[in-house]
């Protein structure tokens, strides 16, 4: 018995894991801090049961594992090898989600290298469950949290409707008429959705055998997720109106309600797979696994076969802790450029005459900006009123980057109307594109631009944006850069061509006078 323990734990093994943690843990500290940050938020605090789970669901494939280890080494490095240009791209490029991408593939790298490229098949549920931990990146969430709370409220308004309820939706507000429910971040569902869809995928996986009912139960766990949210809202607008309006506010219902909800969800799902199981089995379509007992492949290793894999790990521990010597060098030795402060920006710009603001701390720790400037000015000649707001960054890494504001200036009632990126306009002296969005509130409009002023470039795209920061980071070692934002309170009846021609109006002496402040 003692030989068959040595053969499955060998000190070298042992040693080599440990190594091999010990490098991972160095690389991806600073990682793995801002992942857990962005796990205790609450939309993503479903992430902690992730990896347990995924271990879980290993742990039961360990049978399989043992029948199917083995075959070639080799794509574990080329895996390792993406793992770490994904690192260096996220680490230079403020790609956080990129870095823990960079985490999950160097597991799945070392999955291979541990047990060879066949034992992936068995392990693949539990490792694509695993990549449930990486939340999605900011802009991405704020964006599904802005079209989630517009399609909860506009259900729940409706459902409202249908038992005479008398509302009136204006964006994420409801007017009850005796108080107004504000639909915020918290009440959009997105939580519910993502940890929903999980729970239907790994439901699917343990219960439901044929392809069309996993299929199924993960697509119809989407509309689940969402309306049962809805009616949520709408029974928080019913205790509004028949017991108290504090009901509305945020607090200990809010949070134990959002409990609930998660169960309802939960509870609808697994009555789904039970359904879907049933229907499947009267079919006769129902089968016992999804693979034979023997699945054909190769038999367990000799114990000498799986010792060797401790010099993969030993390969691996090395890599990494050259990745983390190289990458720190990269960052430390990053040019920072001279530039002027925004401490003595012009408050006469133009025609237009501007009176200086300041944000508060909670909004500049946000924004994570090394200096800013923000004031709202107003012309004479066309009656406009414009604020405008540029926040430079010295270096720019995953957790302060410039983005792009196109959830930022969503909520409190504003609705987004169009979105487009305005190309030049040579007319106006305007000779470079601006991202161009329209906002309105009832009567009210706003007209937006914005663009990304970074290392001599006027860029629209978030995406390239983020690319360009990785590239220059290696090429340049620069990262430095700022976010340009313009936005105009539209008069009743001017159009939207007329109110970008008078934001031109602003933008190009704007123009001149950044580039004393934005470095090129």
């Amino acid at each position: 018995m003692n030989s068959k323990i040595e053969s499955n734990f060998d000190v070298k093994t042992v040693f080599g894991l440990l190594l091999f943690a010990a490098c991972w843990s160095l690389l991806y500290w600073e990682s793995l801090a801002s992942l857990t940050r962005q796990w205790n938020n609450e939309d993503y605090s479903y992430c902690y049961l992730v990896p347990p789970l995924a271990a879980y669901l290993a742990y039961l494939n360990k049978d399989r594992l043992r029948r199917r280890r083995g075959g070639s080494t080799w794509p574990g490095y080329l895996l390792l090898g993406a793992a770490a240009m994904f690192f260096i791209m996220g680490r230079l490029g403020s790609l956080e989600t990129i870095t823990f991408v960079s985490m999950w593939v160097s597991i799945v790298a070392v999955s291979v290298l541990l047990f060879g490229i066949r034992s992936l098949r068995p392990l693949a549920f539990p490792l694509f469950v695993l990549a449930f931990a990486i939340p999605a990146p900011p802009f991405i969430t704020n964006l599904l949290t802005f079209k989630l709370r517009l399609l909860s409220s506009s259900i729940a308004v409706d459902l409202l409707h249908l038992i005479n309820f008398s509302a009136f939706r204006e964006g994420n507000i409801i007017d009850l008429g005796f108080a107004q429910l504000q639909v915020v971040d918290a009440c959009s569902g997105l939580r519910y959705l993502v940890s929903t869809i999980l729970v239907a995928l790994v439901a699917g996986y343990l219960f439901n055998k044929t392809l069309w009912e996993r299929v199924l139960l993960v697509i119809l766990a989407v509309p689940v997720s969402i309306v049962i949210n809805s009616l949520r809202i709408v029974v928080v607008a019913l205790l509004m109106r028949h017991v108290s309006v504090k009901f509305g506010e945020e607090g200990f219902y809010h949070d134990f309600s959002g409990w609930l909800i998660f169960l309802v969800s939960i509870g609808f799902v697994l009555a789904l797979s039970a359904v879907l199981k049933k229907i499947s089995q009267r079919k006769g379509n129902a089968q016992g696994s999804d693979e034979p007992a023997t699945d054909g492949a190769a038999p367990a290793q000799s114990g000498s076969a799986r010792i060797s894999g401790w010099k993969h790990l030993v390969a691996a521990s090395g890599i990494f802790l050259g990745l983390f010597f190289l990458q720190g060098a990269l960052v430390t030795t990053a040019n920072v450029p001279e530039r002027k402060s925004f401490a003595d920006f012009p408050m006469q710009i133009g025609g237009w005459q501007g009176k200086r603001s300041y944000l508060d701390d909670g909004i500049i720790n946000s924004l994570h900006t090394d200096d800013y400037v923000t004031a709202s000015y107003f012309s004479a000649n066309s009656g406009n009123v414009l604020y405008l707001l540029v926040p430079f960054y010295h270096f720019q890494e995953a957790r302060r980057s410039a983005h792009a504001p196109t959830s930022c200036l969503l909520g409190s009632g504003w609705e987004l109307k169009e979105k487009r990126v305005a190309p030049p306009d040579p007319a106006s002296g305007r000779g470079f594109p601006v991202g161009q969005m329209v906002l309105f509130k009832g009567e009210e409009r706003i007209l937006a631009n914005f663009w990304f002023q970074q290392r001599g470039r006027i860029i629209t795209s978030e995406y390239f944006n983020k690319w360009y920061l990785f590239w220059d980071g290696v090429t340049r070692r620069r990262t430095d850069g700022a976010l340009v934002r313009v936005e105009m309170v539209m008069r009743p009846g001017q159009t939207v061509e007329d109110a970008q021609a008078v934001l031109d109006g602003f933008t190009v002496p704007l123009m001149a006078v950044l580039r004393d402040y934005i470095p090129e």
